[in-house]
């Protein structure tokens, strides 16, 4: 049996954005922080930040700037930054698993 009409929905809303996702994973019932969570953390980390509303930021802001400072070590530090950061930590992993796979390409013999 194939997917539900909500896992349907869900899909259709991580296609367009976390804005969209986070809403009906909010709106899902039963778990709904948790859906709504992970349903807004694989948009947000394809796309970034930019599809957040700024009130939304500054609301996370508000309530996590000891977080944020203490992760960044920078009063200043906010949610963008923060993100920013991981998602450079995420594509310099990415780069060293390109470069470790190309080595056991050679190894193996593979071109």
């Amino acid at each position: 049996m194939g997917p539900g009409m909500e896992e349907r929905n869900m899909a259709r809303q991580l296609a367009d954005g976390v804005y969209g996702c986070l809403i009906e994973g909010a709106s899902f019932g039963r778990d709904c922080d948790t859906i709504a969570g992970i349903g807004g953390n694989i948009p947000g980390a394809l796309r970034g930040t930019a599809d957040i509303p700024e009130e939304w930021v500054e609301t996370v802001e508000r309530a996590n700037q000891p977080f944020f400072t203490e992760a960044e070590g920078d009063p200043d530090a906010g949610l963008r930054r923060t993100a920013d950061r991981l998602v450079d930590v995420l594509r310099r992993q990415r780069e060293a698993a390109a470069e470790r796979a190309a080595l056991l390409d050679e190894l193996l013999g593979r071109d």
